[in-house]
């Protein structure tokens, strides 16, 4: 039984080592097909924050503002639809909302706002934004100070697309937007 084993023949005829790179080859331009597939998708990146406004002869704070800035980073051109996002405690109720879609209905909240509706569709048409282009906006705080709650006390903000795919705002911004929220509340107290 051990002479059987340590008398493997590993020589290849040339059919063998031709069908054998050949394999090679195909699972090669397979693996650069795909990466040229991932990156060719359209993506957005989407950012929030809470900011002020200063302007006047002496320089003063005029105005605290909500900050949105979308960006077509992918190389795809994307239509931004809505802006919103997920409640907290609604995670298990999207995952059995995927398993029984009659059922369960996960719970959200969208942005609608003049000026969002202004900024996403400028003359009544959604606006298309290619590879690079952007979306900038601000929102007046003490207007919008329920979008800006709600968006706080949620578990995510995204941004819609044209395709039905959501953006999500990087989890770093959301936690700065938290805090700059917590210290804007503690400085009003």
């Amino acid at each position: 039984m051990g002479d059987i084993l340590c008398n493997w023949d590993f020589s290849f005829s040339n059919e063998s080592f031709i069908a054998l790179s050949s394999l090679f080859v195909a699972l090669a331009s397979f693996w650069v097909s795909w990466l040229s597939y991932a990156r060719d998708r359209g993506r957005l990146d989407f950012y929030v924050g809470v900011g002020e406004i200063w302007g006047g002869t002496p320089l003063r704070r005029e105005q605290d503002v909500i900050q949105f800035r979308i960006v077509n980073s992918g190389r795809r051109p994307l239509t931004v639809t809505t802006i919103g996002g997920d409640i907290k405690g609604q995670f298990f109720n999207r995952m059995l909302w995927r398993v029984f879609p009659n059922t369960f209905k996960p719970r959200a909240y969208i942005i609608t706002s003049p000026i969002v509706s202004a900024s996403i569709m400028p003359n009544g048409r959604y606006r298309v934004l290619n590879e690079g282009d952007d979306i900038s906006f601000t929102m007046p705080l003490p207007l919008h100070q329920d979008f800006l709650n709600q968006m706080v006390e949620g578990s995510s903000i995204h941004v819609f697309d044209s395709i039905g795919r959501k953006h999500y705002v990087p989890c770093r911004v959301f936690a700065k937007l938290r805090r700059d929220h917590s210290e804007r509340l503690r400085n009003q107290a």
